[in-house]
């Protein structure tokens, strides 16, 4: 969770996992993301994931994809880091999650001509919170495949119908945290016991995780 871009230290933490002889994948909403960047990460990086809901403006901004001072990745500036992403070896992986603003929305046309090498397609998770509740987001399983079915003509799409226990979430402070229920409950300092010992407390859906390998 959380912009990676932000960190201070992400080149010399990109350096460490290739040097462990590690794939090195980043996700970020694309915003901070440069020509630069991407350039100097060329046959360092393996993959650059861009978190992108819509290509509307509208939507964008109704769903609260900006920064602090309101920017937020515009249909160009998202078509531009896509391309130098594949034109500097890595893969390119695109990840949408569905709400109730953009599941009408037709991207496939659009996206057919970066090449994506991943689509993950997710249905979003309602949650609330005493600080945050986006339960007026919320779609149905019919309204979720409707937006798949808009956009089918794609290749490498992944769907994913559930995020419940299928990805493993340190928060900020270093906690290990379960998102079965609306709250995510902090199970495990990640600073302090040992990855096995974490484990023991986290219900990792293995079937769900496993699937999102998988091309449908």
């Amino acid at each position: 969770g959380g912009e990676p871009l932000l960190y201070p230290n992400i080149d010399e933490l990109i350096q460490y996992i290739k040097l462990k002889g590690i794939e090195v994948s980043i996700i970020t909403n694309g915003v901070l993301l440069s020509e630069s960047f991407i350039k100097k990460h060329e046959g360092i990086l393996d993959t650059i994931g861009i978190s992108m809901d819509s290509l509307s403006e509208e939507v964008l901004l109704e769903l609260g994809c900006k920064t602090s001072n309101g920017k937020f990745l515009t249909k160009e500036m998202f078509f531009n880091i896509a391309k130098s992403i594949k034109q500097h070896g890595m893969e390119l992986k695109v990840n949408t999650v569905v709400t109730k603003s953009n599941f009408n929305d037709i991207l496939a046309e659009d996206l057919s001509e970066l090449g994506i090498d991943r689509w993950k397609i997710l249905k979003m998770k309602p949650f609330k919170t005493s600080e945050f509740n986006n339960h007026h987001l919320d779609i149905t399983t019919e309204e979720f495949y409707k937006f798949i079915d808009n956009n089918k003509d794609i290749k490498n799409i992944v769907i994913e119908e559930s995020m419940v226990n299928s990805y493993i979430i340190i928060d900020s402070q270093g906690f290990l945290v379960d998102n079965s229920s609306e709250e995510y409950v902090k199970v495990a300092d990640a600073k302090s016991d040992t990855f096995t010992e974490d484990f023991l407390n986290f219900n990792l859906d293995k079937e769900l995780y496993s699937k999102r390998y998988i091309e449908q």
